[in-house]
């Protein structure tokens, strides 16, 4: 368990990933709702200019705590942030050219009235993503980004959604039809199973090639799998109301808000566990 205490910056870069996840949510959520409803959405420009400046946090605070972990390593008193030099260095590794990469299609994704290249940009920021962590340790070659790469998207689409949907069910800024509801619905079922099956092959994965697994990260894995379970039943409860004839508005709203309660927390501990060593 001293891993969590072995890098004074740990938090500090699950944050950053946990930032830089909501910035691709939110764009991927905005990209599947219009695709949905094939019109642009009311507050358009207000949720690309929420991601962008959830997508350049999340990098800035990145390529710092990189750069004061490696200027002082083992000191977590210090508040300064950090110099140039120590930043040009951190962006002459593989590390920080990957976020230098999540950056320009960030932009991309956020400024781009082509949906295509809303897709492409959304695809790269993803690659960026996968590349910054240990699944990237191997290069792009290794059947384990891939199965990284497909886990997270699978997990970025369902939690876009769920984001974009929660702001449209609690402010009134779209009108969402029952309709709608199992459109999501539907969509989330196959993807939750994708993500599960995925996530499960990826530890797997992990387990093999690392020997033996580090306890904080094994303790970080079973609280994730609790989160799941959680997640798993409140959208089994709200599949569920959506059966019913007459749907209450109210103890929907109320089931999607605990649902993406434990989204967020499982969105935390998906960024700590990027953080951690396995071994």
């Amino acid at each position: 368990m001293s891993a969590f205490l072995d890098h004074a910056h740990l938090l500090d870069g699950a944050l950053a990933r946990v930032a830089a996840y909501m910035a691709l949510s939110l764009l991927t959520g905005v990209w599947l709702w219009q695709r949905r409803w094939r019109r642009l959405l009311r507050h358009d420009i207000y949720y690309r200019l929420s991601a962008f400046a959830l997508g350049v946090l999340g990098l800035l605070i990145a390529l710092s705590s990189v750069a004061l972990e490696a200027a002082t390593p083992f000191s977590s008193g210090s508040m300064e942030f950090p110099n140039s030099e120590e930043v040009t260095q951190v962006l002459n590794t593989s590390f920080g050219i990957a976020w230098l990469m999540y950056g320009a299609f960030l932009l991309m994704a956020a400024m781009s009235k082509s949906r295509w290249l809303v897709l492409v940009g959304l695809m790269g920021m993803l690659l960026s993503m996968v590349l910054s962590s240990h699944a990237g340790d191997g290069g792009i070659g290794q059947l384990i980004f891939w199965i990284d790469f497909f886990h997270l998207g699978c997990v970025l689409i369902w939690l876009g959604g769920l984001t974009l949907m929660l702001v449209f069910r609690l402010s009134g800024a779209e009108k969402t039809t029952k309709g709608d509801l199992q459109f999501f619905s539907r969509l989330a079922l196959p993807v939750f199973m994708l993500i599960l099956g995925s996530g499960v092959t990826r530890a797997v994965f992990q387990y093999y090639e690392e020997g033996v697994l580090e306890q904080a990260y094994i303790v970080m894995l079973i609280i994730k799998i609790g989160l799941v379970m959680g997640v798993i039943a409140c959208a089994w409860q709200l599949r569920c109301k959506l059966q019913q004839t007459d749907v209450k508005a109210s103890a929907y709203d109320n089931g999607v808000s605990l649902e993406y309660f434990f989204a967020i927390l499982l969105l935390l501990v998906t960024g700590l566990l990027t953080q951690l060593p396995p071994n």
